[in-house]
């Protein structure tokens, strides 16, 4: 009896030389990678604990793109925001960490945020729509992981914009009542 694999033209030998070329693919894959720089880790931007200078970067690029018509253009409520996501990441679990910073990287790579972001330019130089185009798809994405990324990337520029005392008049926030405030500073 002749085994299905053989039947489809799919024996062996054809097995081997798959896991072979594979396996060349990875390896080229990974080494084109590493020396494109997506796998060492960018040392924190000056003041910073976490965000390396390319991801400011992004950040800057996504705060307004994420936040919509409430955002103020400012340099000082970017920089507060920039301050407020640093901390955060800088806060997470090192697993965490060690995802986001990940997908950072990717994103930061070329060749990646053409493909699956469909931006050629640089995330500093990216027109605003290409970046809400890209954000929303992601966010529409049948795939899990981009809908993940999208989140992550989300809840960090709102954290930035919304945790600052500038963003209460937009959203009609009147500030905490002075009985918390003097219950957690007494």
């Amino acid at each position: 009896m002749t085994p299905p694999a053989a039947i489809a033209g799919f024996d062996r030998r054809a097995f081997l030389k798959l896991g072979v070329a594979g396996t060349w693919t990875l390896v080229a894959c990974s080494t084109a990678a590493t020396l494109a720089g997506c796998s060492t880790a960018a040392p924190p931007a000056s003041g910073y604990r976490w965000l390396s200078t390319e991801d400011l970067a992004l950040f800057s690029a996504l705060l307004p793109a994420v936040n919509g018509p409430a955002w103020p253009d400012e340099t000082s409520i970017r920089d507060e925001a920039l301050r407020r996501i640093d901390a955060a990441l800088a806060a997470l679990a090192p697993q965490a960490q060690e995802q986001t910073r990940q997908l950072l990287d990717l994103l930061h790579w070329p060749v990646f945020r053409h493909l699956a972001c469909g931006l050629s330019a640089p995330w500093s130089r990216a027109p605003a729509e290409d970046i809400a185009r890209f954000l929303q798809r992601w966010r529409d994405s049948r795939l899990e992981l981009f809908n993940a990324g999208y989140r992550g990337l989300a809840k960090l520029a709102q954290l930035g914009w919304w945790s600052q005392r500038a963003s209460w008049d937009a959203c009609r926030y009147p500030g905490p009542p002075a009985w918390a405030v003097a219950a957690l500073n007494g």
